[in-house]
């Protein structure tokens, strides 16, 4: 399967785009050999304000057809070719490790080749299992970049770690998983997400760090991490525990042993931890990311989740990322949701 590049364009400038009966995206698909779709109310979460534009065919039509629209999106908006522009493109939220590379050698690479500057998104789009990237350059840094970010995409395809239902449209009236018992919120000095910025849409990709904005300003991996209670399994605000003490995240409602637990975790006076987990790869595809769990989980634990490429007996490395007591408030949760995939299968 040829991965499709999938961008975000300002609802206004949707008509632009399809032109009087169809006749501009029409023309572009003919003239480039791609086919474009723009996702339709119900196809996407009604919290996005964006359109969702979907381009398919070979590389070399998806190229053009990238280039037309961006074009197009630069004319309405006064900005010639060779002048910055940003452009805003989503990914499935399980490449994004692999998209920034060990390091962020592989966004490295990307940006200069291109000459464009990536940023990667914190989270993903509420009610999505994709992250947006913002790409900023000229006409042609910005279609190198997107066909570079994409070739990753495509390779994961090629190699089995991406499938066909990574890229597929949303489902509004799927159901969502019972929420999980609120927690406290991560102690203050954590890992947070960095705070969207661009009006209409998904939120500025990136913020504050390197080139990549894919960090504090050093070059590591994409990760989930704790943010500021926007992002819950469902896109809806997860509230904090009002019956914590100590400072330990999540202890109220907890029984007696892991009360206890996490208390004799916190006295052990060790703080930043990593902890590296083996998840089942369809339990990450089919339910911990596109639900939001991920996300959910990192918020209340306040540790940071990196997801690794696919290890053995289709087992997918998740490293944890924080306190000790996060880490483990984490693990098991993330424990819990395996327990509940296995007793369904």
């Amino acid at each position: 399967m040829e991965v499709p590049y999938r961008c975000l364009v300002p609802a206004d400038s949707v008509s632009f785009i399809i032109g009087k009966g169809g006749a501009t995206i029409r023309q572009m698909s003919e003239m480039c050999g791609a086919t474009l779709s723009i996702l339709k109310d119900g196809e996407a979460p009604a919290t996005l304000a964006d359109k969702i534009v979907i381009i398919a065919g070979s590389t070399q039509a998806k190229d053009a057809a990238c280039r037309e629209v961006v074009r197009k999106l630069r004319q309405m908006q006064g900005v010639t070719d060779m002048e910055p522009g940003v452009f805003v493109i989503i990914i499935p939220q399980i490449s994004v490790p692999v998209v920034i590379g060990t390091k962020g050698a592989q966004i490295k690479a990307i940006m200069e080749k291109s000459g464009a500057e990536i940023n990667v998104g914190r989270e993903a789009i509420i009610g999505m299992p994709d992250q947006p990237i913002s790409i900023n350059g000229t006409v042609d840094q910005v279609v190198m970049a997107v066909s570079g970010v994409n070739s990753v995409l495509q390779d994961m395809m090629d190699r089995g770690k991406l499938r066909d239902t990574d890229f597929r449209k949303v489902d509004p009236s799927a159901p969502t998983m019972a929420p999980m018992a609120p927690m406290a919120p991560a102690p203050s000095g954590g890992d947070h997400a960095v705070p969207r910025s661009q009006p209409g849409g998904p939120g500025g990709p990136g913020g504050p760090g390197g080139p990549g904005g894919y960090g504090n300003g050093t070059a590591q991996p994409m990760s989930m991490s704790g943010a500021n209670g926007t992002n819950g399994s469902n896109g809806s605000q997860v509230p904090p525990s009002s019956g914590h003490s100590g400072g330990n995240p999540g202890n109220a409602g907890m029984g007696n042993s892991e009360e206890a637990f996490f208390s004799a975790l916190q006295a052990s006076g060790i703080n930043s931890a990593e902890l590296t987990l083996l998840l089942p790869s369809e339990l990450l595809h089919n339910v911990l990311v596109p639900r939001g769990i991920m996300s959910e989980v990192a918020q209340r634990s306040g540790s940071r989740i990196d997801v690794g490429e696919e290890g053995p007996a289709k087992m997918l490395q998740v490293t944890l990322h924080g306190q000790m007591v996060g880490n483990a408030m984490a693990a098991l949760l993330l424990q819990e949701k395996v327990l509940e995939f296995q007793q369904m299968h």
